[in-house]
């Protein structure tokens, strides 16, 4: 018990030290070319400026937010080193899931900024279904997409900022699996359980040991 309080400590250092990196590399802007050389480029903001594919809308399924089930919208924005994944925001699901909701596709180049981030992978997923193609998605596979598109896709996802040419959608603010202050939670109950613990075992003891000492004198009384 006393080990896994230690180690929720240590997970919480390492998520404030995460939460501490994402900060700074979210004050930093780099260029396409610049990300594309970094092995850890998730947190960096990017700006560039282009169009999209025309006719490309996915919707990345089971997305909830603040209760109600919906998708990220996302579009393929062409670059000179493959289509990037521009996720555009949040949009909830409508009455009929069969019916794909309309979002607006404006004609023309963007400039668009954001954050980069990982494409999105649930725990448990079998795949995109082949027959939800090109529309509703399971999960963000860049390379089952750059086979349907018969082109490179980027690695990555540009998470837009609040504002742009999409007024119907939601922007959402990144989310922590847990924070820190949940594994000093746990790591609390850890050292309670663990000093419970030792105080019933120091009471057990002392009572054992009482026990044992009364049963020799009355053996002892009982030889006289």
């Amino acid at each position: 018990m006393v080990w896994l309080g230690s180690w929720q400590l240590t997970r919480a250092a390492q998520k404030r030290q995460l939460l501490d990196q994402m900060h700074q590399r979210g004050q930093v802007e780099l260029s396409l070319q610049d990300l594309l050389v970094k092995e850890d480029r998730y947190g960096y903001q990017l700006s560039m400026e282009g169009g999209f594919a025309p006719g490309v809308t996915l919707f990345l399924d089971n997305q909830v937010y603040q209760g109600r089930p919906g998708y990220q919208v996302l579009r393929p924005m062409v670059t000179a080193q493959g289509l990037l994944l521009v996720d555009l925001g949040w949009l909830p699901q409508g009455q009929d899931r069969q019916v794909i909701p309309a979002v607006s596709q404006p004609a023309g180049e963007y400039r668009v900024r954001g954050r980069v981030a990982r494409p999105y992978h649930p725990p448990l997923h079998l795949g995109n279904a082949e027959e939800e193609w090109p529309h509703r998605l399971q999960t963000i596979d860049t390379p089952w997409l750059a086979k349907q598109w018969h082109q490179p896709v980027l690695p990555f996802v540009l998470v837009l900022e609040e504002g742009g040419a999409w007024p119907e959608l939601i922007h959402r603010q990144p989310e922590m699996p847990m924070a820190p202050s949940r594994h000093i939670g746990y790591a609390v109950q850890w050292f309670v359980m663990a000093l419970t613990l030792t105080g019933l075992t120091a009471w057990w003891w002392r009572k054992t040991t009482h026990e044992v000492e009364a049963e020799h004198v009355h053996r002892e009384k009982e030889a006289k």
